[in-house]
């Protein structure tokens, strides 16, 4: 398993993007995650709610706060777009502000 060499999340994850591109999965656990790595993509994600369900999953539960409020591990809901508003304010390219 690569995380058991040394290297912090990060670095793992932009290895693996050289690797595979800007969008795959990642089997965290036997579940299927699905990396998008790509800030063009992600914003684009971030326009569908195709995106937006979360199941329960002890990843969300070591990297989300207690409630799983925040925009990844949140399931779709009123809480949910107001935090993607959020978020997405904060992808907005630099050229445009």
């Amino acid at each position: 398993m690569q995380f058991k060499s040394g290297p912090v999340w990060h670095q793992v994850f932009r290895g693996l993007t050289a690797q595979y591109g800007p969008v795959f999965t990642f089997w965290f656990g036997g579940v299927p995650r699905i990396i998008i790595a790509d800030t063009d993509m992600a914003r684009e994600a971030y326009r569908k709610n195709d995106f937006a369900g979360r199941p329960w999953s002890y990843l969300g539960s070591q990297l989300s706060n207690d409630d799983f409020k925040d925009v990844l591990f949140t399931d779709y809901g009123h809480t949910w777009e107001a935090l993607r508003r959020v978020a997405h304010s904060a992808v907005i390219p630099i050229e445009s502000v």
